[in-house]
C-alpha cells in the first residue's frame, strides 16, 4: 500500500519533468493519457502510446472535456484498492476509469472477495510413527 501512495505522489510531481522522460518510460508509468501533458505526449510518443488507433490526439476531439473518464496510468493492478476508504482520495483523478470514479458512475463494490460457499475446516490426525517419519525426512 505504501508503494501505491508513493507512486501516486510521484506522478503528481512528474508532470513538470515529463518532457525529459523517454516515451517508453511514459508508457511504463501509464501516463500516455495524461491530460496535463497531452500535447507533449501526443507529439513525442504518438506511435509508442498507440494513438494512431484512436482520435485522442486529434485537435477536434473532445478529450479535453471534463466528462472524459480515463486513467492517467495503468490502474489494473490497483483495482482491488478502489473502495478502500483511506485510498479513495489518492486514487481519484488518476484511476477514474478503472475505479468507476467518473461523475456519471459510482464506485462498484469489490465482489472478488464475496463468496457464498460455506467454509469448512479439515483436520488431519498424524499418529506418532508418521510424525517421526516426517521429522526424519525434514532433517
Amino acid at each position: 500500500m505504501k508503494f501505491l501512495i508513493i507512486t501516486l505522489l510521484f506522478l503528481h510531481k512528474i508532470e513538470s519533468a515529463i518532457e525529459y522522460m523517454s516515451c517508453q518510460r511514459i508508457k511504463e508509468l501509464g501516463m500516455c493519457y495524461d491530460k496535463v501533458n497531452k500535447n507533449i505526449i501526443c507529439n513525442a510518443c504518438y506511435t509508442l502510446c498507440g494513438f494512431q488507433y484512436s482520435n485522442y490526439c486529434n485537435d477536434n476531439n473532445t478529450s479535453e472535456s471534463t466528462n472524459d473518464c480515463i486513467d492517467k496510468m495503468d490502474c489494473s493492478t490497483y483495482q482491488h484498492l478502489c473502495n478502500v476508504p483511506s485510498l479513495i482520495e489518492s486514487l481519484k483523478g488518476i484511476c477514474d476509469k478503472t475505479c468507476n470514479y467518473c461523475k456519471d458512475s459510482k464506485p462498484s463494490p469489490d465482489t472478488s472477495k464475496v463468496t457464498n460457499k460455506p467454509s469448512t475446516t479439515t483436520t488431519h490426525t498424524i499418529n506418532i510413527h508418521q510424525k517421526d517419519m516426517c521429522l526424519s525426512l525434514r532433517d
